[in-house]
């Protein structure tokens, strides 16, 4: 396919992938930049043009930008050409009239489970049930050892800084640094870009 379109929740190393890239030859770009973002929304396709393979991160933040994806692609078939990462699934999103079909290879990108945190690159005991007859489960399952496990650490680990300070209690509130609140910064952030037009052109 000439795009793959990585999806999944925060924090479960899209980004990082992403950027990995840029060691192989990769440009790489993210719509968390608001100049990126501002330059997205208003000529998209300058920001595609240009030589060799590109990975574009957070494209939810800019869903029209799959249009121009679209038209490079039908201008150009390549296979690998794009590689595109968002925290929410594009294909529900109501601003998303695009969903690149026949033209991108969708993947969803989940945590790690509990058996990888530990560096075991199994499925554990269910992959020994899917081995195991129905009969002799029974047996598997005595067989397992009776070491009881510490839930409240295994509950930290592997999320977002911000959860993992809540669980243990270490959480403190935003310091005011923009002084607004999130209904307030969320209408701010989707105006940021043409705010930061206008005060480059008043400079």
């Amino acid at each position: 396919m000439p795009a793959v379109v990585v999806t999944g929740a925060r924090q479960t190393g899209k980004t990082t992938l992403a950027q990995g890239l840029e060691a192989e030859g990769w440009r790489y770009r993210t719509l968390d930049d608001p100049d990126i973002l501002d330059a997205v929304r208003r000529d998209p396709e300058s920001v595609l043009a240009g030589p060799g393979p590109m990975a574009l991160d957070e494209v939810q933040r800019a869903p029209d930008l799959l249009h121009a994806v679209k038209l490079a692609i039908d201008r150009d078939r390549r296979p690998g050409r794009f590689l595109l990462t968002g925290s929410a699934n594009l294909l529900l999103m109501r601003r998303v009239s695009e969903s690149l079909a026949g033209r991108a290879s969708y993947l969803a990108l989940r945590p790690m489970t509990r058996q990888e945190r530990s560096g075991k690159g199994v499925g554990g005991l269910w992959e020994e049930l899917i081995e195991t007859p129905g009969n002799r489960w029974l047996d598997l399952l005595a067989a397992q050892p009776d070491e009881p496990e510490d839930w409240r650490s295994l509950a930290q680990s592997g999320v977002s800084p911000r959860r993992r300070s809540i669980w243990s209690g270490t959480m403190r509130e935003p310091s005011g640094a923009t002084g607004m609140s999130a209904p307030i910064w969320s209408a701010t952030s989707r105006t940021f870009p043409r705010f930061r037009r206008w005060s480059n052109s008043a400079a």
